[in-house]
């Protein structure tokens, strides 16, 4: 195909990638002007959480089909556990990958890291129905492929995904992200995540009703 893999990785590349990925407005987020999350009742209540979200400067991705066989969300006693995802595009296309401190800047990881968390949250919109239904976020794993000393870069992917996290969930208990540095991600990934939430009982029930979505096992 004469891909340039080079182009593909430069620092200038990544950033147009996950910026023309049109998620992240990171220039006009301010936590500022956070507000309380609304307690709407109304099932599949995409228009509340999203209004939420672009006061924010975000827009939540739609939920995309898994890229193999796998489940991607399940629900079951109250609690929704969904499989690791990373930053990519809505095609399933990587938009940022290599290590960080290397191909991939801080910057660049920590904006890899709030698309990434996205990314979770559409697709436990998907197999909720409705995110007002959230409890609580119990777990955030991170699996990061950091160069040399990855300290400073472990904190800096826990602070982003926790961050944002907190800032959807405000009126809510959210975990502090747990950070693991590995040799490499999926797919080249810098950054791969995954949670476990609370959810209400009636979510669980949900589930079997119109709004599911990538929650059912796949033959």
């Amino acid at each position: 195909m004469g891909t340039d893999i080079g182009a593909q990785r430069s620092p200038r590349n990544i950033r147009h990638r996950l910026e023309e990925a049109g998620r992240l407005r990171l220039s006009q987020w301010k936590k500022e002007e956070a507000l309380p999350l609304e307690r709407e009742s109304n099932s599949c209540n995409v228009e509340a959480f999203g209004s939420r979200l672009a006061r924010l400067g975000l827009r939540l991705p739609p939920a995309r089909p898994p890229l193999a066989t796998y489940v991607p969300i399940r629900v079951a006693s109250g609690w929704a556990y969904v499989s690791g995802h990373g930053p990519l595009g809505e095609g399933g296309e990587p938009l940022a990958t290599g290590r960080i401190g290397c191909e991939v800047s801080e910057e660049e990881a920590a904006q890899a890291t709030r698309l990434t968390i996205l990314n979770l949250l559409a697709t436990l919109l998907g197999g909720l129905g409705d995110l007002q239904r959230v409890r609580g976020i119990l777990q955030v794993r991170c699996f990061v492929a950091a160069s040399g000393d990855g300290g400073a870069q472990h904190a800096l992917v826990a602070a982003a995904a926790g961050g944002l996290l907190r800032d959807v969930f405000p009126d809510l208990p959210v975990a502090q992200p747990t950070t693991v540095g590995i040799g490499s991600c999926a797919l080249g990934l810098p950054v791969t995540i995954d949670l476990i939430a609370e959810v209400s009982l009636e979510a669980a029930q949900a589930q079997a009703g119109t709004c599911r979505g990538g929650s059912e096992p796949t033959e």
